[in-house]
């Protein structure tokens, strides 16, 4: 919906920063807003059939940089982390935040404060709406 490259963002002109390409972390000094619609699991779902299907697996990073570990499916998103603070809200249906410690189940109003942590989301019951405030953030040395 929205990026800022740098904090604090500049907030006059007439540039229009939601149409830049689509980037899943935000700038390393900046961030982002995202909307992001998932579906839920499918009635008859068979994951010997599911062509997005990927095992959970050891660390690696994406070429986005990204950290992932497998685990995504035709209704899950994969295991990952960015160093980034995201702000997530739920603002229709339920949508379940897997982390090491477990499992989470958040409905419309829930809101999740991530901080660079390994985490994932699944659609199990029901699809959903969320809306995402990432920004830039930096690991501990």
């Amino acid at each position: 919906m929205w990026v800022y490259k740098s904090s604090p963002a500049v907030i006059s002109g007439e540039r229009d920063d939601g149409a830049l390409p689509f980037h899943f972390e935000p700038p390393a000094a900046g961030g982002h807003l995202r909307i992001v619609q998932s579906p839920a699991k499918p009635v008859d779902y068979d994951p010997a059939k599911d062509p997005n299907a990927v095992a959970i697996h050891a660390p690696r990073r994406r070429a986005d940089g990204v950290m992932v570990r497998g685990g995504q499916n035709a209704f899950s998103a994969p295991i990952h982390k960015s160093e980034t603070l995201d702000y997530g809200i739920v603002l229709e249906g339920e949508r379940v935040l897997v982390l090491d410690s477990g499992e989470v189940v958040m409905r419309p109003g829930d809101v999740v404060v991530q901080l660079g942590n390994w985490h994932g989301w699944t659609n199990p019951r029901s699809g959903s709406l969320m809306a995402f405030v990432m920004m830039g953030g930096k690991f501990e040395a």
